[in-house]
């Protein structure tokens, strides 16, 4: 049987080509997995990330 793969979900502070700052929120496996999929489903430059945060109960954690 396959197992479940678990997921968090991640706040992924980015800055638009006008150079205003945007949002992305993500649900992975990990930080460095929702920066790729950000990526890829964006098409922006990894330089645009500005952090990664990890939701934290009802609060957000820098993690990256």
């Amino acid at each position: 049987m396959a197992e479940e793969k678990t997921t968090y979900p991640f706040r992924i502070l980015y800055r638009r080509e006008d150079g205003t700052q945007g949002v992305y929120y993500i649900k992975e496996e990990n930080a460095s997995f929702a920066v790729t999929a950000f990526l890829l489903q964006t098409k922006n430059a990894r330089e645009s990330v500005i952090a990664v945060d990890a939701a934290c109960g009802h609060s957000w954690k820098r993690v990256l």
